[in-house]
């Protein structure tokens, strides 16, 4: 529902700023079009039938227009999303990923390192995905999963 409710948003607003963050501004048509890149490249590359547990994707990041990409790209792949707070300590981290059975990490260049170790800390296979991974030229439509509405849209500790 929170998807649909934001693509038609979309359709009516796409030229209008829906994010601004300092100097950086993404219109509507601009923050759909990033997200559901992402919402592919995760779908095709992070939810192959190897990967068909996963089912919350942590997203670990500094507030700003891209943390609302990756919001809004893992619930288009139609998952979970749980927000790690970059000033947490790294067993807090850890703890959440572990506990909330996250198996990806969307996160950026300037926090891969930390996320790697994360990822290797916890008892249970966690790939990284990465947004300046996402190519420009995946598909920037809508993805057309079946949203399931008694999935929580996010989980946070």
């Amino acid at each position: 529902m929170l998807i649909q409710c934001f693509e038609q948003q979309v359709k009516q607003f796409a030229d209008k700023p829906a994010v601004v963050h300092g100097k950086d501004c993404l219109s509507y048509g601009q923050l759909n079009k990033q997200a559901n890149r992402l919402a592919h490249f995760i779908l095709h590359h992070h939810l192959s039938p190897d990967h068909h547990t996963v089912n919350q994707a942590a997203i670990h990041m500094d507030k700003g227009s891209a943390i609302m990409v990756a919001l809004l790209g893992v619930l288009k792949a139609n998952l979970t999303y749980v927000p790690l707070d970059t000033s947490y300590p790294d067993n807090r981290l850890i703890h959440i990923i572990q506990h909330s059975g996250s198996r990806l990490i969307v996160t950026n260049r300037r926090y891969q390192t930390l996320a790697q170790t994360l990822a290797e800390q916890v008892n249970m296979p966690v790939t990284l995905c990465l947004l300046e991974d996402v190519p420009e030229d995946s598909p920037s439509t809508n993805p057309e999963c079946q949203p399931d509405d008694a999935k929580p849209a996010y989980i946070l500790y």
